[in-house]
């Protein structure tokens, strides 16, 4: 089988079939299954996909090819890249990608069953020099990007519901963008540890006074995404007191790691 056969293939399939010439040719690949459009912009702002049903494909060594509703891509890989699929109509679609990293290496990265409707829009940034993968959602396609779904190289994993969601194993702290975002009345805070650690979250408004601080206590090595792990903030300030509408920031703390993130509360 070749690939232009039209065939329905598996991405294992499609990676056998490219895998030597991704190595040879230095080729990044990128595999979205329907129904989406997808379209891929280099950091000289080249594109690649379809843009209103339209086929592009404005980067030098680079293809694009089609088997029934999946699209596939292969990108010179000394680049990054942002990955943009609109919806196309209502469903799920899965998005691979496997990158070269290093002389006769790669990495797979993948994100599964991500619910869309027609105009939904996703990006993700991908390529050699990005060190996490983190896929955006706009339900609406509205300008507001309302999800974030995290990849990691590894098996891929199927989310279980709609918060962040992690593949592989846990290679660095990190925290991720809290869940419902806007949200009232209340939110998830998700984070993942590479080694246990005292753990705590302070929220401040957007003048930097404190409102809340959130001592989750001593966690083992893990990831802690979903509700029943995440930290949970009820809108309330430290005095039990509901706090206005309004941006917010969330710190958190460990005893090698600090990172802050913004939230909106919209009551």
């Amino acid at each position: 089988m070749t690939i232009g056969d039209e065939a329905k293939v598996t991405m294992e399939q499609i990676r056998e079939l490219v895998l030597g010439k991704l190595l040879d040719a230095n080729q990044t690949l990128i595999v979205a299954e329907s129904p989406v459009d997808t379209l891929i912009t280099d950091h000289n702002g080249r594109r690649i996909g379809f843009a209103n049903g339209v086929e592009i494909n404005e980067i030098p060594n680079a293809e694009m090819r089609m088997i029934q509703d999946v699209e596939i891509f292969l990108v010179p890989s000394n680049a990054n890249y942002e990955v943009e699929s609109v919806g196309t109509g209502s469903g799920t679609f899965n998005l691979y990608c496997t990158i070269i990293k290093g002389e006769g290496t790669f990495e797979d990265v993948a994100f599964t069953e991500v619910s869309v409707n027609k105009g939904s829009i996703t990006t993700v940034k991908i390529g050699e020099d990005i060190e996490e993968y983190q896929m955006e959602v706009d339900a609406n396609g509205d300008g507001e990007f309302e999800q974030v779904i995290v990849g990691d190289t590894g098996q891929a994993v199927t989310p279980e519901d709609k918060y962040p969601t992690t593949w592989g194993d846990v290679k660095q702290t990190k925290l991720f963008q809290n869940y419902p975002n806007p949200f009232n009345p209340d939110t998830w805070i998700p984070y993942q540890l590479e080694r246990e650690s005292n753990v705590t979250i302070k929220i401040y408004d957007v003048s930097g006074q404190l409102v809340r601080i959130l001592d989750l206590g001593r966690k083992r090595l893990g990831v802690y995404i979903p509700k029943s792990d995440a930290a949970y903030w009820d809108g309330k300030d430290n005095s039990g007191e509901t706090v206005a509408s309004g941006i917010y920031f969330y710190q958190m703390t460990t005893s090698d790691f600090q990172s802050i993130k913004k939230m909106t509360l919209s009551r």
